[in-house]
């Protein structure tokens, strides 16, 4: 990436919904006083608008989410793809728990570009441990991996990463081994 400068921002985030299907036991959503709010589109329209000003030499990173779920709002991938033709120099951070991820969003996103990640967030790989940090059944979860991983081997072209809040069980290197088999 071109030199940064301090007069625009390396990273924006923008929380298009306030939606989430986890609750997970480290994540301050279960508590948020603004559950459901949408972000209007003038709004949105108009954020777009602005990091427009952002000159085409500056490159910086746009993540779709705060605390929320990207994938539950039917307007991200359209704003994604918005994105991609009006801002050239954003580069996309995506962050998920995986399970509102559908072969058809997969496609969608294989067709973008300037995906820095797609970050899927595991957080355990045994049932018992994982349904109590997320409040979602692991079983769907694998299931949208499953076929992340075999869009993945047909050439989805953006880097996926696996990740898990570290914990006490993080040291024994299970997690590890599972998510590389």
């Amino acid at each position: 990436m071109p030199e940064l400068s301090l007069d625009y921002p390396a990273a924006v985030q923008i929380e298009t919904w306030t939606q989430c299907n986890a609750a997970c036991n480290f994540c301050p959503y279960p508590t948020l006083d603004r559950k459901g709010i949408k972000m209007s589109d003038e709004l949105l329209e108009k954020i777009l608008t602005d990091l427009e000003d952002i000159p085409k030499t500056h490159p910086f990173y746009l993540s779709p989410f705060k605390v929320n779920e990207p994938f539950l709002d039917k307007r991200l991938l359209p704003l994604l793809e918005d994105i991609n033709q009006r801002l050239p120099n954003a580069f996309i951070r995506l962050f998920s728990n995986g399970t509102p991820i559908t072969e058809k969003k997969i496609d969608r996103v294989a067709k973008l570009i300037n995906v820095s990640h797609l970050w899927i967030s595991l957080n355990d790989h045994r049932p018992k441990e994982y349904e109590e940090v997320m409040q979602l059944p692991l079983s769907k979860t694998l299931k949208r991996l499953d076929l992340l991983h075999q869009k993945k081997i047909e050439g989805f072209p953006h880097t996926v990463i696996i990740s898990k809040v570290v914990d006490d069980t993080f040291a024994d290197g299970q997690f590890y081994e599972f998510v590389n088999d």
